[in-house]
């Protein structure tokens, strides 16, 4: 809950870069993605085989937008050698 309001605001930034922000409630979606802290921020690239990355640094609206605009770059890189 206290991440809240930065969430919402993270969401915001994404929208230009075409990035998606969703949330589980694992308390309705048990199974869905293992999770051993509260809140779990995981990147999914979208490209076929590719695995999920977990976002392990500070946990604020800046870091976390910088993070998930590398982790799209990343994705694109990849999806333009397959």
């Amino acid at each position: 809950r206290r991440f809240a309001g930065p969430y919402e605001e993270v969401a915001e930034a994404l929208k230009e870069d075409d990035l998606h922000v969703a949330k589980i409630d694992i308390t309705k979606n048990k199974g869905v993605y293992p999770v051993r802290s509260i809140p779990t921020i995981v990147y999914f690239p979208g490209v076929e085989n590719s695995e999920e990355v977990k976002f392990e640094l500070k946990r604020d609206k800046d870091t976390l937008v910088k993070w998930a605009k590398e982790q799209k770059d990343i994705s694109i890189e990849v999806k333009v050698d397959l």
